[in-house]
């Protein structure tokens, strides 16, 4: 994604990208989630989610610089916190494939740990 459009950063109607890709997604591997980059390299968001890893012993999520929707779910989870406790940083796709544990984050939904599907 390109976290420099507007949009990236306010919840819309403009969802195609994130649609799309969560269809084909569910039709070709059975996923409840994708996730997307930024045209850094860096983990943005999911399709209906915000994401937090367990990486090295540290909890972490990208920032809504590297194109997160600051979710309602994520700033009551961050807000909520002590300051610290939770690492805002960019996150690589190396950091992201050597995490420990990945947590898709829904005011809906809740948390849900995911877990990677075998291609």
């Amino acid at each position: 994604i390109d976290a420099a459009q507007v949009h990236f950063h306010h919840k819309t109607t403009q969802r195609d990208i994130y649609d799309r890709a969560l269809a084909d997604a569910t039709s070709a591997w059975g996923a409840d989630e994708v996730v997307f980059f930024n045209r850094q390299g860096e983990l943005a968001e999911g399709a209906r989610s915000t994401i937090f890893l367990e990486l090295n012993g540290e909890a972490v999520t990208p920032p809504p610089s590297s194109g997160a929707l600051d979710g309602a779910l994520r700033r009551a989870f961050l807000d909520a916190l002590p300051t610290g406790a939770v690492v805002e940083r960019p996150i690589s796709r190396t950091d992201f494939d050597d995490a420990d544990a990945v947590w898709f984050a829904n005011a809906l939904r809740g948390f849900v740990k995911g877990s990677p599907i075998e291609q």
